[in-house]
Formats: structure tokens, C-alpha cells, sequence
């Protein structure tokens, strides 16, 4: 173990003590390895997969070792995010690719220059390429480009919202009245599928086989949703649903929404029916928060307005008690890396990839301390 990790393992074992919770027989995995938007950002697609961008600072330490299946970790007391990065030896490069300044920074401190693109908003790594989702605010048109290392850029698609599938293979946007679905193959993209009139709706996720679509009746954030099945044609009006939904889980067979009540519960949505198959009353869950499953299914983080909570999902929903909470700050959208391993940036610009067991394997900085964003791998 090499001294620095010594020193992280020493800090958290001294800030932070767990005790473990009862075991849920029942309770299964749920996964998602995609990105999921922040429920209230304005006129922004979601995709299945997303960066976190803390808003102050905090520090993360979850379970240490490999979990068993059916055991979780309750905190004797929450985490302050004003810690988050504090004491971080910071290098100079960051531990996984980050869209700032309108630039992409590598791993390996490279850059690629988005300069000559409309303001990106975010990006995903697929090969050796990124899809970069840029939004040009005299049209209000959001665009999809491929960037390569070297900087050249072709813009794919264009629309009013766009989502890209998990796998970065496929791309819906929306057009005046409809909402079309292409498949991504190199430099090109080659429609497939197509609406029909959808009265507004746009594209949010993929999911089951289908789109998730969504509509503001309001002007402030959406709050109407539907479904469209490509493979059965044109859309057609289905059970539309009215509370808010977060996005995908993993396997893109369910999706997490709000089940709105006096009493808000975060509930698991079948995309057919669009009703809650079931349900867990979790603290500090809002309209605005935003959930964000690991790959793996073990672990589940909910953002809320003033506190991140992280769950562990063999046993929330029967025991909806958090294995770690922090308090006094909010985040804007996290990125799980891989396995129990999520990346996380500060709005300064230092980045720190986290595990659970408080180890932080990875740290960087933006060039110019500028607000930074992870770009999560799609696979």
C-alpha cells in the first residue's frame, strides 16, 4: 500500500464509522450503466450515462473490501461536502477524460479544441472518438458532432433535444413535430425509424427497446411523459405519465421516476405501462433530484438540492436507510468509471475518481480552473 493510500485509508477510518444494516433476502440488483439528466436542467437531452460536478467539496467514504450480496452500511453521521476534495494531491492530468473550457483533457494531458463548435454541454467516449452534444443559443437547437483526437469535428444531427443510446450506437432528436431515431455508424448517421406527430414531445432516453419521451406543458422542466416503440411503428398516445422521471436503469429494461405522494418515494417504472412496479420512501428525494445506479448494480447515488445519498440497492428498497449521506451541498451529475468507482469534479476544476471504500484512486486538475465535467465511456 503506498503512502498515500495509507494516509486516505487513516483520514477515513478516523471521520467515519459504519455499522452493517439488516440483510434483504428479496431485494434484487438493479443496474444502469447510462446517463441519466437532472430532472429540472432546461432544454437539456439526457443520455445514459453522466458527470458529476459537486457543487463545493466533499470527501467520500463507503464500504471498505468486497461487499456480500444482501448486507448494506448505515453511517453513524453524515459527511460534510465541503470536505469532498479537501487535502487532495492534485496532478496534472485528470483521472479520466473531462469536457472544460471547451476543450476535451486526456488521461494523458493531451487536449482536443472544441473552440470552433457552438458550446458543449456535454460529451461521451466511444472508441477512440467522442460524441459531443453542443447547444447553439441563437437557433435553440441542440447538435450532436463526432470529434476525433485530432479535432476534427462533423456534426451528425441536429434537433431540439437529442439522446444517445448507452452503447453510443444510436441517436434520437426531434424535429418540429416529430422525433426520429438513426443508427451512428462512423462519421455518418442513418435514420431509421421515424414518429410521426408527437403534439411536442422530444427524446430523453433509450430504454426497453423504446424512447422515452418528453414534454414541458409548463415551461419549466418536464412534466409529461411518454413512450414510443419504434419496432410497432408510428407514436402513438400512450399511458402518460405525469411525475417526474430520472432516467434507465443499466440494463435499460426499467426506469426510476418519482412516485409523488405525500411522502415523495423514488419508485422503479415499467416503460410499458409507465406505472410504478415498486417503490422505496427515501430522505431528501425531490422532484429535482437525480439518480445515479453504478454499473453493477450495487450502488445507488440520489442528489438531492443540499445532500448526496448513496445507497445500497440489495437492500433499499426494503430498507431504505443510506449507506453514507453528505450534507451541505448538491451535485450537478456524476459518472460511475467502472465496477463500485465513480469520478467526480469540483465547479474549481479538481477531479477525483472515488471508490467505495474511500480509497480515491485518481486525481487532476482543469487547465484553467474552470468548471468540469467527466466524460463517462459508453459501452
Amino acid at each position: 500500500m503506498g503512502q498515500l493510500e495509507h494516509e486516505l485509508r487513516a483520514t477515513f477510518a478516523a471521520a467515519v464509522r459504519v455499522t452493517p444494516a439488516v440483510e434483504d433476502a428479496a431485494g434484487r440488483s438493479i443496474t444502469r450503466a447510462g446517463e441519466v439528466r437532472r430532472r429540472r436542467a432546461a432544454g437539456a437531452a439526457i443520455a445514459t450515462v453522466v458527470a458529476l460536478v459537486i457543487g463545493g467539496a466533499g470527501a467520500v467514504a463507503l464500504r471498505d473490501g468486497s461487499p456480500s450480496t444482501g448486507t448494506a452500511t448505515t453511517p453513524t453521521r453524515p459527511l460534510s461536502t465541503s470536505t469532498f476534495f479537501n487535502g487532495l494531491n492534485t496532478a496534472a492530468v485528470p483521472p479520466v477524460d473531462v469536457l472544460s473550457a471547451n476543450q476535451i483533457v486526456m488521461t494523458d494531458g493531451r487536449t482536443v479544441s472544441l473552440a470552433a463548435l457552438p458550446s458543449a454541454r456535454r460529451a461521451y467516449r466511444t472508441g477512440d472518438v467522442w460524441l459531443v452534444e453542443t447547444w447553439n443559443a441563437q437557433a435553440r437547437m441542440f447538435a450532436l458532432w463526432r470529434v476525433t483526437a485530432t479535432g476534427e469535428a462533423r456534426q451528425l444531427v441536429e434537433g431540439k433535444r437529442i439522446a444517445v443510446s448507452a452503447d453510443g450506437s444510436q441517436v434520437a432528436w426531434s424535429l418540429d413535430e416529430s422525433v426520429q431515431v438513426g443508427r451512428i455508424t462512423g462519421d455518418s448517421v442513418t435514420a431509421v425509424k421515424q414518429t410521426g406527430r408527437t403534439a411536442g414531445f422530444g427524446p430523453l432516453a433509450f430504454v426497453a427497446g423504446g424512447v422515452l419521451l418528453g414534454l414541458s406543458q409548463t415551461g419549466v422542466g418536464i412534466d409529461n411523459y411518454d413512450m414510443w416503440f419504434p419496432s410497432r411503428g408510428v407514436y402513438t398516445v400512450g399511458p402518460r405519465r405525469h411525475e417526474p422521471i430520472f432516467g434507465p436503469n443499466a440494463e435499460g429494461t426499467l426506469l426510476y421516476g418519482l412516485d409523488d405522494g405525500a411522502v415523495p418515494c423514488l419508485a422503479e417504472i415499467d416503460p410499458q405501462t409507465l406505472t410504478s412496479v415498486r417503490s422505496a420512501c427515501v430522505p431528501g428525494l425531490a422532484a429535482d433530484s437525480s439518480v445515479y445506479p453504478s454499473p453493477d448494480g450495487r450502488w445507488l447515488l440520489i442528489v438531492g438540492p443540499a445532500r448526496i445519498d448513496l445507497y445500497d440497492l440489495t437492500t433499499m428498497w426494503k430498507l431504505p436507510e443510506p449507506s453514507q449521506t453528505w450534507t451541505g451541498g448538491t451535485a450537478t451529475s456524476v459518472v460511475w468509471v467502472e465496477g463500485r468507482t465513480f469520478a467526480a469534479a469540483a465547479p474549481g476544476g479538481a477531479v477525483s475518481q472515488v471508490a467505495p471504500n474511500g480509497v480515491r484512486l485518481g486525481f487532476g486538475t482543469a487547465p484553467d480552473g474552470s468548471p468540469t465535467f467527466v466524460i463517462p465511456r459508453l459501452s
